[in-house]
């Protein structure tokens, strides 16, 4: 018996001078050892049944694994960050460090932002683009002088009276009246003094982009009143609603019928407009010879759709949750003339900012405000169809 307690503290003896020698030569090396003695410490214990109902925990025999456990790649993973041939010891540094959570050491990993800011998907605005006639104002007014009745061409015997058969042009005014949309939004100035990218181009550019929009919006069903009257809401515009007004899925018939309609009153058309879901029926629509209705672009061209020969512009804008009848979920488009479409408008978009005015001063702000002011008419209300009540 004392010569096993001699031996056993030799050893301790023995193992206590390696392990000083060791510290004394390589304090990381000792470091590392101590990690992953601790690491291990809990997975090396093993529980038995405490009764015949309980589950044993299984053992886990780590310490074949820790035989090829290379101190040596694992101090070159942490210093050099090369772990090649080193699957082990790369998964006790996993193991023990994680930049998935702060307090394993994710506050040493700083979040890193690009600078490609990820911008908003918008409805296009198309009404423009579809070449309407445009005016600069300088006032808030402009007056449009137009005639709505011409003379009448009589035949008359020779020697007749012919003052007796006299007639007169007519003529009426249409007035494009400034109406007035803006965009306002604070912005904290440490934002703009902290941000990059930088938050006013940023703003600027979401103010324009959603006053554009709101002009569209109003071009094609602007309601009147504070705002200029869309076309889908002209009284004097043709409205042809499918389904005997109660809303069906729209046919080539259908398209043919509105271009007549413009040609009875002897007008023209030059483009359509409507939601990108009609567009989904249209293109499966053939006409008699099996040829398809709509002439798919090419966007990277710069290539329009042509529908009928003529371009088509969608909007997500035109809605199609409209009630026609006992119809839901309808929408529209519009056949039209569209040089006749007149756009009054003042200087364009305004962009003002300011950090003393209103409230910015107090709460440290710096305001930026977008205004437009512009109108709208049809000049010839003949030359525009609404198909209403589509249908998908």
């Amino acid at each position: 018996m004392k010569y096993k307690i001699k031996r056993k503290s030799a050893r301790r003896k023995v193992a206590t001078k390696t392990s000083r020698r060791r510290s004394a030569r390589d304090p990381l090396a000792d470091y590392v050892t101590k990690r992953v003695d601790g690491f291990l410490r809990p997975l090396k214990t093993t529980s038995t049944r405490k009764s015949r109902f309980a589950t044993p925990r299984r053992r886990v025999h780590i310490s074949k694994a820790m035989k090829h456990f290379s101190v040596a790649k694992y101090i070159r993973g942490i210093t050099k960050g090369s772990w090649e041939d080193a699957p082990l010891e790369r998964w006790f540094f996993k193991k023990a460090l994680s930049s998935q959570t702060l307090a394993s050491g994710g506050v040493l990993v700083p979040p890193e932002y690009s600078k490609n800011f990820i911008g908003l998907l918008r409805a296009k605005a198309v009404i423009r683009s579809l070449g309407p006639s445009t005016y600069d104002l300088r006032g808030d007014t402009l007056l449009v002088g137009g005639q709505s009745g011409g003379a009448t061409a009589h035949w008359i015997a020779e020697g007749a009276d012919k003052y007796a058969k006299k007639s007169e042009p007519t003529f009426m005014k249409k007035s494009l009246v400034l109406k007035e949309v803006i965009g306002l939004v604070p912005i904290q100035n440490n934002l703009l003094a902290d941000s990059s990218p930088a938050a006013d181009d940023i703003v600027n550019r979401d103010l324009v982009a959603v006053l554009r929009n709101a002009e569209d919006l109003a071009f094609i069903q602007g309601a009147g009143g504070t705002q200029p009257m869309g076309i889908f809401n002209d009284p004097l515009v043709t409205t042809t609603t499918l389904g005997g007004g109660n809303g069906a899925v729209i046919t080539y018939d259908d398209c043919l019928d509105a271009m007549y309609t413009i040609e009875a009153a002897n007008g023209t058309y030059t483009g359509w407009v409507a939601h990108p879901r009609t567009k989904n029926t249209l293109r499966q629509l053939k006409d008699g010879n099996g040829r398809y209705m709509l002439e798919l672009g090419n966007i990277a061209k710069g290539i329009d759709d042509q529908l009928l020969g003529m371009p088509i512009r969608w909007s997500t804008q035109i809605p199609t949750n409209r009630t026609c009848g006992v119809g839901t979920n309808c929408s529209y488009m519009i056949l039209g003339n569209w040089p006749e479409f007149l756009i009054g408008q003042k200087a364009g978009i305004e962009l003002v900012s300011t950090d003393v005015g209103g409230d910015s001063f107090k709460y440290d702000q710096t305001w930026v405000r977008a205004v437009l002011r512009v109108d709208c008419m049809v000049r010839q209300p003949a030359e525009f169809v609404v198909i209403d009540g589509i249908q998908a």
